[in-house]
């Protein structure tokens, strides 16, 4: 969902504060506050663990791999850089570069491929980026460097010759108000993060010709709902469709020889490997295939109707960024084959119970204690919470990642040793504006079609919600030492010392 948030920041003062960061401490009262004993979901889970001990994961060399059908030379590019690229980075050129004010066009000209610029050193494009409107770039130019049209948030459509072979990362990352580029005919490669947060199409058809497409190139964007792609497109980045809001399904032309589309989910030709689950899906439940043997990094980011999901045996090897925020989730399950997940009372963990993945939205549970095996909470594992009234965090936990409890609705019991932890950033973040997610039963997602010109997508999204209430059993010295050793950002949770964890 933050992904979202960061292309309206000028529209909402909410949305700036949710990715901002800022120290701040909870009042200094101390209260004693009654706290439950261990619960039931807790005894499954510790058994479980027990029972997993001395169990050996999957290792990555015990692991049949897909790969893409590669040449040799492309094969030691993947393994050197970790991906594929065709391109060697320009550090200079003659191209020319002129806004007109009037029009607010900006216009490049010139012949051969153009400078790869970064944040540091700024394009041109950079004396206008509050002005142009529209961006032309001429003839015999053949590469588009990387960040030469980054955050040009007014710009609304883009020309490029068909001469041009190569987008470079970031080229028109942030660009927000983009919605018309037509590919160029001679396009072959798109870089990492190319069209990142760009509205461009409502049906997004990569061209045949399109051979690599880079990591994030199509990142968090609102306004897909089908994305086709070409026989030519033979390597796609992991996360290539990452976070595509609106996205319904993939089609896949016959003859790719790498990638195939099963019901509008993208997967490896030899459905080994599922790429990307789209997020505007609309089944309630998904029983992943038993042919699939690796879950892709970002392929379960979001959606908005999942109540459960099935994970079979086969899958031996999961990816990063694993099966974030599913608003209405109600339980996770696992066969008791799988060696690399385990699911306990409809949560996921990893099979030996050190790592906790994600805990169910819809979880109709009054409280939840995590067990004394986990050490890793992972990212958003418990955000937009609103079933489980109180969450307890034993001091055993060692990692918990950015955002993991944010927007939690009701009440979090820390252990004295929770401080000594690794801390992701705005892990106990809430607010109390009227700038909630709502997701509630009756919650119905309004696709960009259907909303009302000019409006600010999140309007949609975002209604008033309770805030949290943190209970931490050290002092308030420990917790004001805590919260001074780096960025917490905590919104407006209210944080009260000096209370008891159940069990001592």
């Amino acid at each position: 969902m933050r992904k979202r948030l960061k292309k309206y920041l000028s529209l909402t003062i909410v949305l700036s504060i949710i990715i901002s960061v800022c120290s701040c401490s909870g009042p200094s009262a101390t209260a004693t506050t009654a706290v439950p004993a261990t619960t039931e979901s807790q005894a499954a889970a510790e058994a479980a663990s027990t029972s997993a001990e001395g169990e050996t994961q999957a290792t990555e060399e015990s692991i049949s791999k897909w790969e893409p059908k590669l040449s040799a030379e492309d094969k030691a590019i993947v393994e050197k850089l970790g991906t594929l690229t065709h391109h060697t980075k320009v550090t200079e050129d003659s191209l020319n570069w002129s806004f007109d004010a009037a029009s607010g066009t900006l216009t490049v000209t010139g012949q051969g491929p153009m400078k790869d610029y970064s944040k540091d050193d700024p394009s041109p494009a950079k004396d206008y980026v509050d002005s142009v409107t529209r961006i032309v770039v001429g003839d015999g130019i053949t590469t588009i460097g990387a960040y030469a049209f980054y955050n040009m948030m007014w710009c609304e459509n883009a020309r490029l010759p068909d001469s041009v072979e190569y987008i470079g990362d970031y080229a028109f990352m942030n660009d927000s108000s983009l919605e018309e580029m037509p590919f160029p005919k001679g396009l072959r490669e798109i870089g990492d993060y190319a069209f990142g947060e760009v509205k461009l199409h409502k049906a997004l058809a990569i061209p045949e010709g399109i051979e690599i497409i880079g990591k994030h190139a199509f990142n968090s964007n609102d306004f897909y709902d089908n994305i086709s792609i070409p026989a030519s497109a033979y390597y796609i980045a992991e996360t290539a469709f990452y976070n595509s809001l609106s996205l319904h399904d993939f089609t896949i032309a016959e003859g790719n020889p790498n990638y195939t589309a099963k019901d509008g989910v993208l997967f490896s030709k030899d459905l080994s490997v599922l790429f990307c689950y789209p997020i505007y899906k609309e089944e309630k439940h998904y029983d992943i295939p038993q042919t699939v043997t690796r879950i892709a990094e970002g392929a379960f980011e979001q959606n908005y109707f999942l109540k459960t999901i099935h994970i079979p045996a086969s899958v031996s090897e999961v990816g990063d960024r694993l099966f974030l925020e599913f608003p209405f989730m109600e339980e996770y399950t696992v066969d008791e084959n799988c060696p690399v997940l385990k699911s306990v009372d409809g949560v996921l963990y990893s099979k030996d119970m050190k790592m906790l993945y994600d805990y169910p939205r819809k979880k109709e549970a009054e409280e939840y204690t995590v067990p004394s095996s986990v050490e890793t909470i992972d990212r958003y594992c418990f955000d937009f919470c609103d079933k489980t009234k109180k969450l307890y965090i034993p001091g055993t936990v060692k990692k918990v990642d950015r955002c993991a409890f944010g927007f939690t609705n009701g009440e979090i019991y820390l252990a004295k040793d929770f401080v000594n932890a690794e801390i992701g950033d705005s892990i106990l973040y809430s607010i109390t504006t009227e700038s909630r997610m709502d997701f509630s039963e009756d919650y119905v997602y309004t696709p960009p079609e259907k909303r009302e010109p000019e409006a600010n997508p999140v309007v949609y999204l975002w209604t008033h919600h309770d805030k949290m209430t943190v209970y931490y059993e050290g002092s308030q010295e420990e917790w004001d030492a805590f919260i001074e050793k780096g960025s917490r950002n905590l919104g407006d949770t209210e944080v009260i010392c000096n209370t008891p964890f159940p069990g001592k």
